[in-house]
């Protein structure tokens, strides 16, 4: 297919969010993955939220790249482990053409 074939003319991102993985968490940070993938045209913006409020810090937004007229990028979130043991909820928002959002929270641990 070619980058200009309508059939990939505004697609939605498809989103998913990953959270820190058990080996990263038993050292002292945790990082968590938003990935855009197969969008069109170029131009997701990624914002991660909490509490309704913008984070930027420990946030490393990639490029985007580009195959077949589909574009991906991803954003790391990196907390402290200590942060991300509060049971926050972390909101990765795209915000580009419209909103999607996906939400992640470290469960609550049962005493």
């Amino acid at each position: 297919f070619a980058p200009s074939d309508s059939r990939f003319s505004n697609m939605k991102p498809s989103v998913s969010l990953l959270p820190p993985s058990s080996l990263q968490i038993s050292g002292d940070s945790a990082a968590l993955l938003c990935l855009l993938s197969s969008y069109s045209p170029q131009g997701a913006l990624v914002s991660w939220t909490l509490d309704g409020s913008e984070v930027t810090e420990g946030v490393v937004t990639s490029a985007e790249s580009e195959q077949d007229g589909r574009y991906s990028r991803s954003s790391v979130l990196t907390l402290s482990k200590a942060r991300w043991e509060e049971g926050e909820l972390y909101v990765c928002r795209e915000t580009t053409s419209s909103t999607f959002n996906c939400f992640i929270t470290e469960p609550v641990k049962e005493k």
